[in-house]
């Protein structure tokens, strides 16, 4: 498969998340990025090209409809894939871009990075989150 090409902004985040990824490969990170979709999934598509030579591919899990009526169960399911001791070594994508000018989906992404921020400072993991 070819190399995927970015736009030079975005492959400055690219290979900042990307050096990320490989120097904790062994930590706890979540990234939240703030992306179109399809830039999002061109972002995903580069970053997975450039992991799986590693042996750390990127996993990706697109929520469902349902995370619309209940995005506090999202982020339990989020921590829970995170957590689990038998998932295969590389980085999570954890989709929640569709349907950006949906209202609906839009008031459940807030709801769920809200329960996220919330379930980062009970554990005090703010060192460990990264915003992009």
């Amino acid at each position: 498969m070819a190399a995927l090409a970015l736009d030079a902004p975005t492959e400055r985040v690219a290979v900042n998340l990307l050096r990320h990824l490989e120097w904790q490969a062994e930590g706890f990170s979540l990234v939240f990025l703030f992306a179109d979709v399809g830039p999002s999934i061109q972002l995903a598509d580069w970053l997975n090209q450039r992991l799986v030579v590693h042996g750390r591919p990127l996993w990706w899990h697109d929520v469902n409809d349902g995370f619309v009526e209940q995005p506090e169960s999202a982020v339990d399911g989020l921590v829970q894939q995170c957590t689990l001791a038998a998932r295969p070594l590389g980085a999570l994508w954890y989709a929640v871009q569709r349907h950006p000018s949906d209202e609906r989906w839009n008031r459940a992404r807030r709801t769920f990075l809200a329960r996220c921020s919330g379930w980062a400072a009970r554990r005090n993991r703010w060192r460990t989150w990264r915003f992009l």
